[in-house]
């Protein structure tokens, strides 16, 4: 990992679990707060979480109708790069 001011790869797709949900997508902005994400979903149900981290599939998806979500970085428990 690079030495930055925060983790996050642009460009790089995520599994972000947070206190309440999870949300998949690609990283395009990361600011102080916020996480912007492309070719976001909400994931209802991720499978075998193993095998979902692997194949980037998951059991049950919810697109974003635009495409795009902002997630709060205080709210994130974790971040799993997913192909």
């Amino acid at each position: 990992m690079e030495d930055s001011a925060y983790p996050y790869v642009i460009g790089q797709a995520y599994l972000f679990r947070t206190v309440t949900y999870s949300v998949s997508g690609i990283v395009v902005w990361v600011g102080p707060h916020e996480i912007v994400v492309t070719d976001a979903a909400w994931i209802a149900d991720v499978g075998r979480f193993g095998e979902a981290l692997k194949t980037g599939e998951f059991d049950e998806v919810e697109a974003a109708p635009d495409g795009e979500v902002i997630v709060a970085r205080g709210a994130i428990t974790d971040a799993w790069p997913i192909p």
